[in-house]
Protein backbone atom coordinates (compact mmCIF):
# COMPACT_ATOMS: atom_id res chain seq x y z
CA UNK A 1 0.00 0.00 0.00
CA UNK A 2 2.92 2.32 0.72
CA UNK A 3 4.05 2.16 -2.91
CA UNK A 4 0.57 3.17 -4.06
CA UNK A 5 0.78 6.41 -2.12
CA UNK A 6 4.24 7.08 -3.51
CA UNK A 7 2.79 6.72 -7.00
CA UNK A 8 0.17 9.35 -6.31
CA UNK A 9 2.56 11.74 -4.66
CA UNK A 10 4.93 11.54 -7.60
CA UNK A 11 1.99 12.27 -9.85
CA UNK A 12 0.39 15.13 -7.97
CA UNK A 13 3.10 16.25 -5.54
CA UNK A 14 3.67 15.31 -1.96
CA UNK A 15 0.87 15.82 0.54
CA UNK A 16 1.64 18.54 3.07
CA UNK A 17 1.23 17.84 6.78
CA UNK A 18 -0.53 20.66 8.62
CA UNK A 19 -0.64 19.24 12.14
CA UNK A 20 -0.36 22.03 14.66
CA UNK A 21 -0.13 24.77 12.04
CA UNK A 22 -1.22 28.23 13.20
CA UNK A 23 -3.19 30.47 10.86
CA UNK A 24 -3.31 34.23 10.74
CA UNK A 25 -6.53 36.22 10.59
CA UNK A 26 -6.19 36.70 6.85
CA UNK A 27 -6.11 32.91 6.40
CA UNK A 28 -9.41 32.60 8.24
CA UNK A 29 -10.88 35.32 6.05
CA UNK A 30 -9.56 33.56 2.95
CA UNK A 31 -11.37 30.33 3.62
CA UNK A 32 -14.63 32.19 4.11
CA UNK A 33 -14.53 33.17 0.44
CA UNK A 34 -15.49 30.00 -1.45
CA UNK A 35 -15.50 31.50 -4.91
CA UNK A 36 -16.63 28.34 -6.68
CA UNK A 37 -18.69 26.63 -3.99
CA UNK A 38 -22.26 26.09 -5.20
CA UNK A 39 -24.88 25.41 -2.48
CA UNK A 40 -27.14 22.52 -3.46
CA UNK A 41 -30.71 21.59 -2.52
CA UNK A 42 -30.96 18.63 -0.14
CA UNK A 43 -33.99 16.33 -0.15
CA UNK A 44 -35.03 15.69 3.45
CA UNK A 45 -36.95 12.61 4.66
CA UNK A 46 -38.31 12.01 8.16
CA UNK A 47 -38.05 8.33 9.22
CA UNK A 48 -40.03 7.30 12.31
CA UNK A 49 -39.53 4.32 14.64
CA UNK A 50 -42.82 3.85 16.55
CA UNK A 51 -40.92 2.59 19.61
CA UNK A 52 -39.58 6.09 20.32
CA UNK A 53 -40.75 9.70 20.63
CA UNK A 54 -42.21 11.20 17.46
CA UNK A 55 -40.80 14.09 15.43
CA UNK A 56 -43.19 16.58 13.83
CA UNK A 57 -42.77 18.44 10.57
CA UNK A 58 -42.62 21.70 12.52
CA UNK A 59 -39.73 20.20 14.52
CA UNK A 60 -37.93 19.45 11.27
CA UNK A 61 -38.54 22.96 9.97
CA UNK A 62 -36.93 24.49 13.05
CA UNK A 63 -33.98 22.07 12.97
CA UNK A 64 -33.24 22.94 9.35
CA UNK A 65 -33.50 26.67 9.99
CA UNK A 66 -30.99 26.44 12.84
CA UNK A 67 -28.71 24.18 10.78
CA UNK A 68 -28.60 26.77 7.98
CA UNK A 69 -27.75 29.55 10.43
CA UNK A 70 -24.98 27.58 12.15
CA UNK A 71 -23.54 26.35 8.85
CA UNK A 72 -23.11 29.90 7.58
CA UNK A 73 -21.72 31.14 10.88
CA UNK A 74 -19.14 28.38 11.36
CA UNK A 75 -18.13 27.75 7.75
CA UNK A 76 -18.52 31.17 6.21
CA UNK A 77 -20.54 29.79 3.31
CA UNK A 78 -24.19 29.85 2.30
CA UNK A 79 -26.00 26.77 3.56
CA UNK A 80 -27.54 24.25 1.18
CA UNK A 81 -31.28 24.65 0.79
CA UNK A 82 -33.68 22.00 2.08
CA UNK A 83 -36.66 20.34 0.41
CA UNK A 84 -38.82 18.32 2.80
CA UNK A 85 -40.22 15.30 0.91
CA UNK A 86 -42.28 13.60 3.62
CA UNK A 87 -42.18 11.01 6.39
CA UNK A 88 -41.94 7.22 6.36
CA UNK A 89 -42.17 4.39 8.90
CA UNK A 90 -38.77 2.85 9.52
CA UNK A 91 -39.74 -0.67 8.42
CA UNK A 92 -40.92 0.65 5.05
CA UNK A 93 -37.78 2.76 4.71
CA UNK A 94 -35.53 -0.26 5.17
CA UNK A 95 -37.66 -2.54 2.98
CA UNK A 96 -37.46 0.03 0.19
CA UNK A 97 -33.76 0.86 0.41
CA UNK A 98 -31.69 -1.97 1.95
CA UNK A 99 -30.65 -4.98 -0.13
CA UNK A 100 -29.40 -7.63 2.31
CA UNK A 101 -28.37 -9.93 -0.53
CA UNK A 102 -25.91 -7.47 -2.00
CA UNK A 103 -22.13 -7.61 -1.96
CA UNK A 104 -22.14 -4.31 -0.08
CA UNK A 105 -24.19 -5.82 2.73
CA UNK A 106 -21.82 -8.79 3.05
CA UNK A 107 -18.85 -6.41 3.11
CA UNK A 108 -20.23 -4.24 5.92
CA UNK A 109 -21.48 -7.31 7.78
CA UNK A 110 -17.93 -8.69 7.85
CA UNK A 111 -16.92 -5.66 9.93
CA UNK A 112 -19.94 -5.68 12.19
CA UNK A 113 -19.84 -6.25 15.96
CA UNK A 114 -22.13 -9.26 16.33
CA UNK A 115 -24.50 -8.67 19.24
CA UNK A 116 -24.82 -11.64 21.59
CA UNK A 117 -21.76 -13.40 20.15
CA UNK A 118 -18.08 -13.64 21.03
CA UNK A 119 -16.34 -11.22 18.68
CA UNK A 120 -12.77 -11.96 17.61
CA UNK A 121 -11.23 -8.52 17.36
CA UNK A 122 -7.86 -9.92 16.28
CA UNK A 123 -9.25 -10.18 12.72
CA UNK A 124 -9.75 -6.41 12.75
CA UNK A 125 -6.65 -5.41 14.71
CA UNK A 126 -4.73 -3.91 11.79
CA UNK A 127 -7.73 -1.85 10.64
CA UNK A 128 -8.40 -0.60 14.18
CA UNK A 129 -4.77 0.37 14.73
CA UNK A 130 -4.71 2.30 11.44
CA UNK A 131 -7.93 4.03 12.42
CA UNK A 132 -6.69 5.05 15.88
CA UNK A 133 -3.53 6.54 14.40
CA UNK A 134 -5.64 9.33 12.89
CA UNK A 135 -5.26 11.01 16.28
CA UNK A 136 -2.41 11.63 18.68
CA UNK A 137 -2.00 9.27 21.63
CA UNK A 138 -2.71 12.07 24.10
CA UNK A 139 -5.99 12.93 22.33
CA UNK A 140 -7.20 9.36 22.74
CA UNK A 141 -5.91 9.05 26.30
CA UNK A 142 -8.32 11.82 27.29
CA UNK A 143 -11.27 9.44 26.84
CA UNK A 144 -10.08 7.19 29.66
CA UNK A 145 -10.59 8.01 33.36
CA UNK A 146 -7.88 10.42 34.47
CA UNK A 147 -6.39 7.96 36.94
CA UNK A 148 -5.93 5.36 34.16
CA UNK A 149 -4.66 7.52 31.32
CA UNK A 150 -0.96 7.00 31.92
CA UNK A 151 -1.43 3.27 31.29
CA UNK A 152 -2.59 3.95 27.72
CA UNK A 153 0.62 5.50 26.42
CA UNK A 154 0.83 3.67 23.08
CA UNK A 155 -1.49 2.75 20.24
CA UNK A 156 -1.17 -0.92 21.19
CA UNK A 157 -2.46 -0.24 24.70
CA UNK A 158 -5.12 2.11 23.37
CA UNK A 159 -6.29 -0.68 21.07
CA UNK A 160 -6.76 -3.03 24.04
CA UNK A 161 -8.62 -0.35 25.99
CA UNK A 162 -10.91 0.56 23.11
CA UNK A 163 -11.82 -3.08 22.40
CA UNK A 164 -12.58 -3.69 26.07
CA UNK A 165 -14.76 -0.59 26.18
CA UNK A 166 -16.75 -1.57 23.12
CA UNK A 167 -17.39 -5.08 24.45
CA UNK A 168 -18.59 -3.87 27.83
CA UNK A 169 -20.79 -1.04 26.50
CA UNK A 170 -22.65 -3.18 23.98
CA UNK A 171 -23.13 -5.94 26.55
CA UNK A 172 -24.74 -3.41 28.86
CA UNK A 173 -26.94 -1.97 26.11
CA UNK A 174 -28.24 -5.42 25.14
CA UNK A 175 -29.80 -5.72 28.62
CA UNK A 176 -31.90 -2.56 28.17
CA UNK A 177 -35.54 -3.25 27.38
CA UNK A 178 -38.07 -1.29 25.34
CA UNK A 179 -41.72 -2.39 25.49
CA UNK A 180 -40.74 -5.67 27.12
CA UNK A 181 -37.92 -6.69 24.78
CA UNK A 182 -34.25 -5.87 24.35
CA UNK A 183 -33.51 -2.64 22.54
CA UNK A 184 -31.28 -4.88 20.39
CA UNK A 185 -33.96 -7.54 19.87
CA UNK A 186 -33.40 -9.52 16.63
CA UNK A 187 -36.75 -8.27 15.30
CA UNK A 188 -35.52 -4.65 15.58
CA UNK A 189 -31.73 -4.84 15.21
CA UNK A 190 -31.99 -4.45 11.44
CA UNK A 191 -33.12 -0.85 11.91
CA UNK A 192 -30.77 -0.17 14.82
CA UNK A 193 -27.46 -1.20 13.32
CA UNK A 194 -25.08 1.54 12.19
CA UNK A 195 -23.58 -0.83 9.62
CA UNK A 196 -27.02 -1.44 8.11
CA UNK A 197 -27.68 2.29 7.92
CA UNK A 198 -24.37 2.78 6.13
CA UNK A 199 -25.16 0.08 3.57
CA UNK A 200 -28.61 1.55 3.08
CA UNK A 201 -27.16 4.99 2.38
CA UNK A 202 -24.68 3.50 -0.05
CA UNK A 203 -27.56 1.90 -1.95
CA UNK A 204 -30.31 4.54 -1.81
CA UNK A 205 -30.50 7.40 -4.27
CA UNK A 206 -33.44 9.56 -3.16
CA UNK A 207 -32.71 11.26 0.16
CA UNK A 208 -29.73 13.51 0.89
CA UNK A 209 -30.69 13.99 4.53
CA UNK A 210 -32.63 11.61 6.77
CA UNK A 211 -33.86 12.69 10.20
CA UNK A 212 -34.89 9.84 12.49
CA UNK A 213 -35.87 9.12 16.09
CA UNK A 214 -34.58 5.57 16.45
CA UNK A 215 -31.72 4.19 18.54
CA UNK A 216 -28.76 3.28 16.33
CA UNK A 217 -26.02 1.10 17.79
CA UNK A 218 -22.47 1.94 16.79
CA UNK A 219 -21.41 -1.54 15.63
CA UNK A 220 -18.54 -0.88 13.21
CA UNK A 221 -15.86 -2.96 14.88
CA UNK A 222 -13.09 -1.67 12.62
CA UNK A 223 -13.54 2.06 13.30
CA UNK A 224 -14.36 2.47 17.00
CA UNK A 225 -14.83 6.23 17.28
CA UNK A 226 -13.89 7.10 20.88
CA UNK A 227 -16.57 9.78 21.27
CA UNK A 228 -19.16 7.07 20.60
CA UNK A 229 -17.94 3.97 22.42
CA UNK A 230 -16.74 5.86 25.49
CA UNK A 231 -20.16 7.38 25.99
CA UNK A 232 -23.20 5.27 25.10
CA UNK A 233 -22.19 3.54 21.83
CA UNK A 234 -25.05 5.19 19.97
CA UNK A 235 -25.02 7.14 16.74
CA UNK A 236 -26.38 10.68 16.85
CA UNK A 237 -25.63 11.44 13.23
CA UNK A 238 -23.34 10.59 10.36
CA UNK A 239 -22.08 11.55 6.94
CA UNK A 240 -21.79 8.39 4.85
CA UNK A 241 -20.89 7.29 1.35
CA UNK A 242 -23.85 7.49 -1.01
CA UNK A 243 -22.54 7.50 -4.60
CA UNK A 244 -25.85 8.24 -6.32
CA UNK A 245 -26.49 11.38 -4.25
CA UNK A 246 -24.89 14.26 -6.13
CA UNK A 247 -25.92 17.22 -3.96
CA UNK A 248 -23.28 16.44 -1.32
CA UNK A 249 -20.69 15.00 -3.67
CA UNK A 250 -21.60 11.36 -3.15
CA UNK A 251 -22.38 11.64 0.56
CA UNK A 252 -25.62 11.37 2.54
CA UNK A 253 -26.46 12.61 6.04
CA UNK A 254 -28.44 11.14 8.93
CA UNK A 255 -29.42 13.09 12.06
CA UNK A 256 -30.98 11.47 15.11
CA UNK A 257 -33.10 12.88 17.96
CA UNK A 258 -32.96 9.75 20.15
CA UNK A 259 -30.17 11.02 22.39
CA UNK A 260 -32.07 14.23 23.11
CA UNK A 261 -35.47 12.63 23.74
CA UNK A 262 -34.72 9.37 25.52
CA UNK A 263 -35.75 8.75 29.11
CA UNK A 264 -33.67 5.56 29.38
CA UNK A 265 -31.20 6.23 32.23
CA UNK A 266 -28.22 4.62 30.47
CA UNK A 267 -28.49 7.03 27.53
CA UNK A 268 -29.28 10.22 29.43
CA UNK A 269 -26.35 12.62 29.45
CA UNK A 270 -25.85 13.71 33.09
CA UNK A 271 -24.58 17.05 31.80
CA UNK A 272 -27.67 17.66 29.67
CA UNK A 273 -30.24 19.02 32.12
CA UNK A 274 -33.83 19.87 31.26
CA UNK A 275 -34.40 21.40 27.83
CA UNK A 276 -37.50 22.56 25.99
CA UNK A 277 -38.68 21.18 22.65
CA UNK A 278 -37.51 24.31 20.90
CA UNK A 279 -34.09 24.03 22.53
CA UNK A 280 -33.92 20.39 21.47
CA UNK A 281 -34.66 21.32 17.87
CA UNK A 282 -32.03 24.07 17.87
CA UNK A 283 -29.43 21.74 19.37
CA UNK A 284 -30.12 18.98 16.82
CA UNK A 285 -30.02 21.53 13.99
CA UNK A 286 -26.71 23.02 15.08
CA UNK A 287 -24.81 20.32 16.92
CA UNK A 288 -25.89 17.41 14.71
CA UNK A 289 -27.16 18.59 11.32
CA UNK A 290 -24.72 21.43 10.67
CA UNK A 291 -21.92 19.27 12.11
CA UNK A 292 -22.69 16.45 9.67
CA UNK A 293 -22.92 18.92 6.80
CA UNK A 294 -19.38 19.98 7.73
CA UNK A 295 -18.29 16.37 7.36
CA UNK A 296 -20.04 15.79 4.05
CA UNK A 297 -19.25 19.06 2.27
CA UNK A 298 -15.85 20.07 3.62
CA UNK A 299 -14.35 16.65 4.47
CA UNK A 300 -13.88 17.88 8.04
CA UNK A 301 -13.20 15.03 10.49
CA UNK A 302 -14.24 14.85 14.12
CA UNK A 303 -11.75 16.69 16.31
CA UNK A 304 -10.80 16.09 19.92
CA UNK A 305 -8.27 18.91 20.35
CA UNK A 306 -10.07 21.90 18.81
CA UNK A 307 -11.64 24.69 20.83
CA UNK A 308 -14.96 23.89 22.49
CA UNK A 309 -16.53 26.48 20.21
CA UNK A 310 -15.53 24.45 17.11
CA UNK A 311 -18.55 22.83 15.44
CA UNK A 312 -16.49 19.72 14.65
CA UNK A 313 -15.26 19.27 18.21
CA UNK A 314 -16.44 16.00 19.76
CA UNK A 315 -15.15 16.22 23.29
CA UNK A 316 -16.93 13.82 25.60
CA UNK A 317 -16.95 16.13 28.61
CA UNK A 318 -19.68 18.45 27.35
CA UNK A 319 -23.32 17.74 26.56
CA UNK A 320 -25.09 18.66 23.33
CA UNK A 321 -26.79 21.53 25.15
CA UNK A 322 -23.51 22.82 26.57
CA UNK A 323 -21.85 22.48 23.19
CA UNK A 324 -24.66 24.41 21.52
CA UNK A 325 -24.29 27.27 23.99
CA UNK A 326 -20.56 27.41 23.31
CA UNK A 327 -21.23 27.66 19.58
CA UNK A 328 -23.71 30.50 20.08
CA UNK A 329 -21.49 32.34 22.56
CA UNK A 330 -18.41 32.00 20.34
CA UNK A 331 -19.56 32.89 16.81
CA UNK A 332 -17.43 32.58 13.73
CA UNK A 333 -15.23 29.91 12.12
CA UNK A 334 -12.74 27.72 13.98
CA UNK A 335 -9.21 28.78 12.99
CA UNK A 336 -7.91 25.22 13.34
CA UNK A 337 -10.41 24.01 10.70
CA UNK A 338 -9.06 26.42 8.09
CA UNK A 339 -6.68 23.92 6.49
CA UNK A 340 -9.51 21.55 5.58
CA UNK A 341 -11.68 24.38 4.31
CA UNK A 342 -8.96 25.79 2.07
CA UNK A 343 -8.18 22.32 0.68
CA UNK A 344 -11.83 21.72 -0.17
CA UNK A 345 -12.07 25.13 -1.82
CA UNK A 346 -9.13 24.12 -4.02
CA UNK A 347 -11.10 21.07 -5.15
CA UNK A 348 -14.15 23.18 -6.03
CA UNK A 349 -11.86 25.48 -8.02
CA UNK A 350 -10.83 22.45 -10.03
CA UNK A 351 -14.47 21.50 -10.63
CA UNK A 352 -15.29 25.02 -11.78
CA UNK A 353 -12.35 25.34 -14.18
CA UNK A 354 -13.10 21.91 -15.65
CA UNK A 355 -16.73 22.93 -16.25
CA UNK A 356 -15.44 26.06 -18.04
CA UNK A 357 -13.07 23.93 -20.17
CA UNK A 358 -10.04 25.65 -18.63
CA UNK A 359 -8.31 22.33 -18.21
CA UNK A 360 -4.81 23.53 -17.33
CA UNK A 361 -6.24 25.63 -14.49
CA UNK A 362 -8.35 22.66 -13.42
CA UNK A 363 -5.27 20.43 -13.19
CA UNK A 364 -3.43 23.02 -11.11
CA UNK A 365 -6.38 23.40 -8.73
CA UNK A 366 -6.88 19.65 -8.34
CA UNK A 367 -3.17 19.18 -7.66
CA UNK A 368 -3.31 21.92 -5.04
CA UNK A 369 -6.28 20.13 -3.46
CA UNK A 370 -4.25 16.91 -3.29
CA UNK A 371 -1.26 18.70 -1.77
CA UNK A 372 -3.26 20.62 0.80
CA UNK A 373 -5.71 17.98 2.04
CA UNK A 374 -4.79 16.62 5.50
CA UNK A 375 -4.78 12.83 5.80
CA UNK A 376 -7.42 12.84 8.52
CA UNK A 377 -10.64 13.62 6.67
CA UNK A 378 -14.26 12.53 6.75
CA UNK A 379 -14.42 9.31 4.77
CA UNK A 380 -11.45 7.60 3.16
CA UNK A 381 -8.39 9.72 2.37
CA UNK A 382 -7.22 7.10 -0.08
CA UNK A 383 -10.57 7.14 -1.89
CA UNK A 384 -10.57 10.94 -2.06
CA UNK A 385 -7.05 11.03 -3.49
CA UNK A 386 -8.17 8.49 -6.11
CA UNK A 387 -11.07 10.76 -7.07
CA UNK A 388 -8.70 13.70 -7.51
CA UNK A 389 -6.34 11.59 -9.62
CA UNK A 390 -9.29 10.58 -11.80
CA UNK A 391 -10.32 14.23 -12.21
CA UNK A 392 -6.78 15.16 -13.24
CA UNK A 393 -6.75 12.28 -15.71
CA UNK A 394 -9.93 13.55 -17.37
CA UNK A 395 -8.47 17.05 -17.64
CA UNK A 396 -5.25 15.78 -19.24
CA UNK A 397 -7.32 13.82 -21.73
CA UNK A 398 -9.24 16.95 -22.69
CA UNK A 399 -5.89 18.63 -23.29
CA UNK A 400 -4.98 15.81 -25.69
CA UNK A 401 -2.27 14.23 -23.52
CA UNK A 402 -3.31 10.58 -23.38
CA UNK A 403 -0.06 9.49 -21.71
CA UNK A 404 -0.59 11.83 -18.77
CA UNK A 405 -4.24 10.81 -18.62
CA UNK A 406 -3.30 7.12 -18.46
CA UNK A 407 -0.77 7.74 -15.70
CA UNK A 408 -3.36 9.48 -13.52
CA UNK A 409 -6.02 6.88 -14.31
CA UNK A 410 -3.61 4.15 -13.23
CA UNK A 411 -2.99 6.04 -9.99
CA UNK A 412 -6.73 6.31 -9.31
CA UNK A 413 -7.22 2.58 -9.90
CA UNK A 414 -4.31 1.62 -7.66
CA UNK A 415 -5.44 3.90 -4.89
CA UNK A 416 -9.04 2.71 -4.98
CA UNK A 417 -9.34 -0.51 -7.03
CA UNK A 418 -12.97 -1.06 -5.93
CA UNK A 419 -14.27 1.76 -8.13
CA UNK A 420 -15.31 0.40 -11.54
CA UNK A 421 -15.49 3.92 -12.98
CA UNK A 422 -11.71 4.25 -12.67
CA UNK A 423 -11.06 0.78 -14.09
CA UNK A 424 -13.33 1.43 -17.07
CA UNK A 425 -11.69 4.78 -17.75
CA UNK A 426 -8.22 3.25 -17.56
CA UNK A 427 -9.26 0.51 -20.00
CA UNK A 428 -10.68 3.08 -22.41
CA UNK A 429 -7.44 5.06 -22.34
CA UNK A 430 -5.39 1.94 -22.95
CA UNK A 431 -7.51 1.13 -26.02
CA UNK A 432 -7.00 4.67 -27.34
CA UNK A 433 -3.24 4.38 -26.78
CA UNK A 434 -3.15 1.06 -28.62
CA UNK A 435 -4.95 2.55 -31.64
CA UNK A 436 -2.62 5.56 -31.72
CA UNK A 437 0.43 3.32 -31.73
Amino acid sequence: MKNIFITLFVAVAMTISFAGTAFAEEDIEAYKQFEHYQPATLKVLLVIDPDFDDISESDVEQMLKTAAFMFKDKFGAVSPEFQFVGRMEIDHFFAENLDKNSADFLDYDSRRFKVGKQNDFSQWREKIMTFLKRWKVEELQAFFPEKDRAAYDSYEKLYEGVVSQMNSKISEISRIKIKGRSILDPSRIEYRSYQNWRVLFKQQSKYDLVITNTFILYDDATQPFPHSIFTTCKVGGFSSKSPDLKALGGRGIMANTFGMDTRIPFFIDPLQGEISRQERNDIVGAFVLAHEMGHALFKLPDHYDHPDSCLMNNSKDISYAQGYKLLINNPGPCPKCAIWMIARSNFWDGEYYFSQKEYSKAIAAYMQAARSTPKNIDGSYQEYMALIAYKISKAWFELGDVAQARARAETATKLYPWETLYKDWQSELEKISAVEQ
